[in-house]
């Protein structure tokens, strides 16, 4: 689902003018307010994914890097 969600995030280009910083913050609570929680969750994941990126192929460690012999004793 994580990956549905970045693959179809869409930009909204609305413009919204405030006359202050704290109406600005103000608008921005409200808008976030009024989304459903499972909305909410969605746009967190989509931030979270763009700050954070993850390629599945590869977040593992590999399991043998290189095997080294050493002269014996």
């Amino acid at each position: 689902m994580a990956r549905k969600l970045f693959n179809e995030a869409r930009v909204v280009r609305e413009l919204a003018v405030a006359r202050s910083f704290s109406e600005a913050e103000n608008s921005d609570r409200r808008e976030w307010r009024l989304m459903s929680p499972l909305k909410r969750m969605e746009m967190m994941e989509l931030l979270r994914q763009l700050n954070h990126p993850y390629d599945p192929d590869t977040a593992r460690l590999p399991r043998v890097f290189q095997v080294i012999k050493q002269a014996s004793r």
